[in-house]
C-alpha cells in the first residue's frame, strides 16, 4: 500500500515511505529521549535551594531617630528617592507617601496642626517601609567603602560613587550626617545615635 510516494534520484521511481517508518520513528524517539534528558538535567540544576538573604543587623529605633531625619532632609525629593521608580524609595512628610497611610495620618493629625500647614508624621507602616528600603542597601559583612547607602551619596572626589548630576549629598566622609549613617550601618544603636 503506497500512501506517499517520493521519486528517488537513482531509480527515477517512487519510494514507499511506510517502509521507512521504523527508522523515522526511532529517530523521533531518540530526539524525544535526548530532549527529556536535557530537561531533567536542567531541572536537577534548579533543585538546589538558594540560601535566604541575610539581612544586615541594624537598629530599627536608631533608624527612626537618627537616619530617617537625614532621609527626610536629603533623600526624599520627588526627583530623587521620592520617586517610585528608584531602587531606594524614601517616604517623607510632605513628599511621597502611601495613600492609605497618609489618610490615617491625616485623620490622626490635630486640627491646629493641619491649620498651621504641618504635614503629618510618617506612620509606623511607612517607617517600616523606609527601614526595609535602607536595610536592603546594606549587605552583612560588607566593607563600609562598598556599601551603596554610604558611597552613593558621597562625592566622587571623596571616594564615593557617581550618584546623579549634582547629586553629591556629602562633600566628604567627615560630614556629620555621613558619620551618622556610617555609625548606623556599622551597627551602632539607639543608645549611641539618639541623644
Amino acid at each position: 500500500m503506497k500512501y506517499l510516494a517520493f521519486p528517488t534520484a537513482a531509480a527515477g521511481g517512487a519510494v514507499d515511505i511506510t517502509a521507512q517508518w521504523p527508522i523515522f520513528a526511532r529517530r523521533i524517539m531518540w530526539l524525544r529521549n535526548i530532549t527529556m534528558a536535557a530537561f531533567i538535567a536542567a531541572l536537577a540544576g534548579c533543585a538546589t535551594e538558594n540560601e535566604p538573604r541575610q539581612w544586615a543587623k541594624v537598629d530599627r529605633q536608631a533608624f527612626e531617630c537618627a537616619v530617617q531625619p537625614i532621609f527626610d532632609r536629603e533623600c526624599s525629593m520627588p526627583a530623587c528617592h521620592g520617586n517610585p521608580l528608584r531602587r531606594l524609595r524614601v517616604l517623607a512628610p510632605g513628599r511621597m507617601r502611601m495613600p492609605a497611610e497618609l489618610s490615617k495620618a491625616l485623620a490622626a493629625q490635630s486640627h491646629e496642626s493641619r491649620e498651621a500647614g504641618d504635614h503629618p508624621a510618617l506612620t509606623a507602616v511607612e517607617l517600616d517601609f523606609n527601614f526595609a528600603q535602607a536595610r536592603s542597601m546594606i549587605a552583612p559583612g560588607q566593607a563600609v567603602a562598598d556599601c551603596p547607602l554610604l558611597n552613593r551619596p558621597l562625592a566622587v572626589a571623596a571616594g564615593g560613587m557617581y550618584h546623579a548630576e549634582g547629586g553629591d549629598i556629602f562633600a566628604n566622609s567627615a560630614d556629620a550626617d555621613y558619620l551618622t549613617l556610617e555609625a548606623w550601618v556599622t551597627g551602632m544603636g539607639k543608645e549611641q545615635l539618639c541623644k
